[in-house]
């Protein structure tokens, strides 16, 4: 082959190859929490899905949740949740987060839980002279919080400085994960290492079984208080006890009696460890293991008290998927009690109450940042309770309830809930109306 014949032939090939886009550098890539890398160009990024342009496959669109890293060749503006805007080339980071290359403050991380959309800047249809304009009006954007971002130095090393040491911008909201997942504090992991909460519930439980011979009537005022701590990043402490308040009345044809008991109730502490983190395939898995003190009363002949008067164990796993903005959860646990010695009518009984295993799943839903909706069904079955080893006839149940709150985040770390729960069988009271009080302490 001819010297010019073959040069000729390289350029042929070269254009073809360029004009199909083979040795084209211009593209952007994302990363999914799979591991699956898409190239192409981004079209545009919300807080719910992103749209991704491809060569071979079009128009891709995938949920936010499942993307783990970004990298464009070209400026992008990125709008925050803080209300911040920046522009500017973006970079994988470390985990899920981001560098954005701004030529006016340098490198900086950024969160992808904090961004609330990401545009080309060209996606304006403005004129290429038009865009270096916006380009340069867009760098000068000075929205909140970015007098902490900005050096002090002269302007010769503001650039280098900031690009050897990136800063974090755009604060995530306040606690924005919680808010989805409060509803399940008492089985997730919500807490860091050092902190705490304290929560006082206000709870009325009513129940009723009316006949055409005896009317029955119970009420009950609860005010649980609880305790919980983050001792590892994935590990939680709690410690709840109960002060109750119970009264029953009983009437028989044209005879009525009632009857009052007031007093702390069992105490219960335990543990959550998170033992699997959520993926894009695989849900959060949380053990518990809890154990109840009987620090209440026992059960009398009256047949009120404040407490079970057993030992008890339990054990059980939590599974929470987060499918944005709706979080699904579902998760199963069993308790033993210990047997205890009881009193009835001047003898003495072993009493053996039968193990029962529970069950949990529902949903909660983000109305916005601070306030989120929750419904959840909650059952268990109990086998018979043994008197001196003999099982009880009938002593079995199986109680299922349904429960709906509303969860308000009034202030940083202050969260406030009302809920009810509504008994769906003979097993459980016929409601039970509460509000609880939540405050979030240390780190």
């Amino acid at each position: 082959m001819s010297t010019p014949f073959r040069s000729g032939f390289i350029l042929f090939v070269c254009f073809i190859c360029m004009s199909s886009g083979i040795f084209s550098a211009s593209a952007d890539e994302v990363t999914l929490t799979n591991g699956d890398r898409i190239s192409g160009k981004l079209i545009s990024l919300s807080q719910r899905t992103v749209h991704f342009s491809t060569q071979h496959f079009g128009i891709v669109e995938t949920d936010t949740e499942y993307l783990q890293q970004l990298e464009t060749d070209k400026p992008m503006i990125v709008k925050l949740l803080s209300g911040e805007c920046v522009i500017g080339r973006i970079g994988p980071g470390s985990g899920k987060t981001i560098v954005i290359q701004s030529s006016s403050i340098g490198d900086c991380v950024l969160s992808l839980t904090a961004i609330e959309s990401i545009e080309p800047v060209s996606s304006s249809g403005k004129t290429g002279e038009e865009e270096e304009n916006q380009l340069a009006n867009l760098e000068k954007i000075r929205g909140k919080g970015s007098e902490t971002l900005r050096p002090t130095d002269n302007a010769d090393n503001k650039s280098a400085n900031s690009r050897d040491q990136p800063g974090t911008i755009g604060q995530k909201p306040q606690d924005e994960e919680d808010i989805r997942r409060f509803f399940l504090r008492k089985s997730s992991i919500l807490l860091n290492s050092g902190e705490m909460e304290a929560e006082v519930d206000f709870n009325y439980l009513g129940n009723q079984l009316p006949s055409t011979i005896v009317n029955l009537k119970f009420h009950q005022f609860q005010i649980p208080m609880s305790f919980r701590m983050g001792i590892l990043n994935r590990m939680e402490g709690f410690l709840s006890l109960p002060f109750l308040y119970s009264r029953q009345e009983v009437t028989f044809a044209d005879e009525s009696t009632s009857q009052r008991s007031t007093g702390i109730g069992d105490l219960s502490f335990g543990i959550n460890y998170q033992i699997f983190s959520e993926t894009a395939f695989w849900p959060d898995i949380i053990e518990s293991f809890k154990i109840r003190a009987p620090t209440g009363e026992k059960p009398g002949e009256q047949g009120l008290s404040e407490g079970s008067g057993h030992w008890a164990g339990s054990f059980g796993l939590q599974f929470i998927k987060t499918v944005d903005p709706v979080v699904l959860f579902w998760g199963m646990g069993y308790s033993h009690d210990l047997p205890a010695r009881h009193f009835f009518n001047d003898g003495t009984y072993d009493v053996q109450p039968g193990d029962f295993i529970d069950y949990n799943f529902g949903f909660g839903f983000a109305v916005n940042h601070n306030i989120s909706l929750s419904g959840q069904v909650l059952g268990e079955y109990q086998w018979e309770t043994k008197t001196d080893g003999i099982e009880i006839p009938g002593s079995s149940s199986e109680p299922v309830s349904l429960r709906s709150a509303l969860t308000y985040r009034i202030s940083k770390g202050m969260f406030i809930e009302p809920s009810l729960t509504i008994g769906l069988n003979d097993n459980t009271p016929d409601f039970i109306i509460g509000i609880a009080a939540t405050r979030r302490l240390g780190n």
